[in-house]
């Protein structure tokens, strides 16, 4: 599909209103991101994404489409801010009940290297 059609409604897509598409449509700039405009727009929105509330399958979605921006990220050492500003915000949700969640917030925590994330994944560790 023409990247035309779709590409500008992401940066004005809700997490709250619409989860999954908002989602889907970060991902699929995630694939097809080709300019630094388009790298900046995933990051802002995912950060945004970061403050709602999510049901949990909204936030493992948003987890691993977040691991997939940072991997695919082309400028990583230009996150820090990003990464100081989420990993709290994610930091406060772990853990849940659904340990598929704890998962993908163990390993986003601990790229984030967010104080206070060693005590709580060793004391998600120490039942």
């Amino acid at each position: 599909m023409d990247r035309g059609l779709w590409g500008g409604s992401v940066a004005g897509d809700a997490v709250r209103a619409h989860p999954r598409r908002a989602l889907e449509g970060v991902l699929a700039l995630v694939h097809s991101q080709s300019a630094p405009e388009d790298t900046e727009i995933v990051f802002e929105k995912l950060d945004e994404y970061s403050q709602a509330a999510m049901d949990d399958e909204t936030l493992l979605v948003y987890l691993r489409v977040l691991q997939l921006a940072l991997i695919r990220d082309p400028a990583p050492d230009g996150r820090q801010a990003f990464v100081a500003r989420v990993g709290p915000r994610l930091l406060a949700k772990f853990p849940v009940a659904d340990k598929r969640i704890n998962r993908e917030l163990q390993v986003v925590l601990a790229h984030a290297q967010t104080p206070g994330v060693i005590d709580a994944l060793l004391d998600y560790l120490d039942p």
